[in-house]
């Protein structure tokens, strides 16, 4: 009797140990994983209300009501392909169509079809409503989302079943640039979502973008309004067409290279932009209700105000090409002299850069990824900081510019005047520039890596 009194006692204290064991495996996160419930042919229809104030005196500068679709067109590779866009509404009616392709796992990771990469700017907002759910192989509460195209990270926690929402999900997140890319910038981003467990997509996110550069908050709530389905159909329809749109994206692509490299040839690249849109309207099918035939519109619709532009672009790029570099004696950002005239003799790579420019910051991450890549060539890699304020090209070169030679190359630009940032040019070994690519790319490989070939 006595034993058994002892068993019965070491037994509760086992049940005991064992339930604090999963209070505290709950604790660090050991729930059930999220994930999401996506399947070919959903349809989501979500309201994204944002209110924009100032910082300085907290008066509201603007609203904006965006209406956002998220379609399932296939699936390939065990990943969704799904198609993101939005239209902004004013006065109840509906604006141009944008939007972006993308694949997407059961956790939100993503894949970029071809040409969708440098098209994401203005359009990474859309990609809130499928924020990145925990990995497989993260047992904790709180995880880490793979990075962007930018290199930034969502920071999430879950919170639990939140009964206020009908028992959803609630996380919060905070997203995280390594880069240092937004602390330059004055940018931060963070919010919470709830994700519902049954239907396993998000039902809300609230946001707070704050961006002390243009001194004004932006509060976002986005609110899933509908689920439907699509017709199968449809879908196979779409997904035909998903090859063609992206094939005149790149299309696209190829001939605003083309301006900057032969701007003599302006007028038959600017008939060209408007043929390949054109040609892609009146190729799909007549009253098939085609999303990318909004898209195509769009996009040929903008071009006319995008034309001043490409041409500056083209302008600048006719100066340098085939002269000789803008020879230059300055300090580097540790404060070490240096001068152009010692990097002749190889092939140089000229990434001229301002602070101010968040494309120009993000670049410095691109030209890092460059520069591993064609470690061991003879290549000179330097990044020339056009800031007038020193202290602040400084500061940005240190927090953004690691890794590699940066010039604080303020003196240059009254007479670089770019007439926008990044530009990344490719000097000879002579000085002499022979390629010249403006704004943003993922890469700037497909550039360099011929020319190097070529010697």
């Amino acid at each position: 009797m006595r034993d058994a009194g002892r068993n019965n006692v070491r037994t509760r204290f086992e049940y005991l140990a064992l339930g604090v064991a999963l209070l505290g495996g709950l604790a660090r996160g050991d729930e059930p994983p999220l994930r999401y419930g996506l399947r070919v042919g959903d349809w989501l229809t979500y309201e994204r209300r944002a209110l924009v104030v100032s910082l300085a005196d907290r008066q509201q500068r603007w609203e904006t009501f965006d209406r956002i679709q998220v379609r399932c067109l296939t699936e390939r590779e065990g990943d969704l392909l799904v198609l993101l866009d939005s239209t902004r509404l004013v006065s109840g009616q509906a604006g141009p169509l944008r939007g972006l392709l993308v694949y997407l796992d059961s956790r939100g990771q993503r894949r970029w079809p071809p040409g969708m990469k440098t098209r994401i700017g203005p359009l990474e907002t859309l990609l809130d409503v499928v924020p990145p759910l925990r990995p497989a192989a993260e047992p904790r509460a709180t995880w880490r989302g793979p990075p962007d195209v930018y290199g930034r990270r969502w920071r999430c926690t879950r919170i639990g079943a939140d009964e206020r929402r009908r028992g959803t999900i609630k996380c919060e997140y905070e997203v995280e640039d390594p880069t240092g890319v937004s602390e330059i910038m004055g940018q931060t981003h963070s919010g919470r979502f709830w994700l519902d467990p049954e239907g396993q997509v998000v039902t809300r996110i609230e946001a707070r973008v704050v961006d002390e550069q243009s001194a004004q908050q932006t509060d976002v709530v986005t609110t899933l309004r509908q689920r439907a389905r699509l017709d199968e159909g449809w879908c196979s329809r779409r997904t035909t067409e998903t090859p063609r749109y992206l094939c005149v994206l790149q299309s696209e692509d190829r001939l605003r290279d083309e301006l900057v490299r032969q701007s003599e040839r302006a007028e038959q690249v600017f008939r060209g932009l408007e043929r390949v849109w054109s040609a892609f309207r009146a190729d799909l099918e007549p009253n098939a209700n085609s999303p990318f035939a909004a898209l195509g519109q769009t996009r040929r619709q903008a071009l006319p105000h995008e034309e001043v532009a490409l041409r500056a672009q083209a302008r600048y790029a006719a100066y340098w090409l085939g002269r000789v570099a803008q020879a230059w004696s300055l300090q580097d950002v540790a404060g070490q002299s240096c001068n152009s005239e010692a990097l002749r003799g190889k092939v140089t790579i000229e990434y001229l850069w301002s602070s101010e420019s968040v494309w120009g910051l993000r670049g410095l991450q691109v030209l890092r990824r460059l520069q591993d890549e064609l470690a061991g060539a003879a290549v000179n890699v330097v990044a020339l900081n056009l800031d007038q304020d020193s202290l602040r090209g400084q500061r940005a070169a240190k927090r953004c510019g690691y890794g590699l030679t940066v010039v604080l190359a303020g003196p240059l630009q009254s007479i670089e005047a770019p007439p926008e940032y990044p530009v990344l040019r490719v000097l000879d070994s002579t000085g002499v520039v022979r390629r010249v690519v403006l704004g943003w790319r993922w890469s700037y490989a497909d550039v360099v890596k011929p020319m190097l070939a070529e010697r």
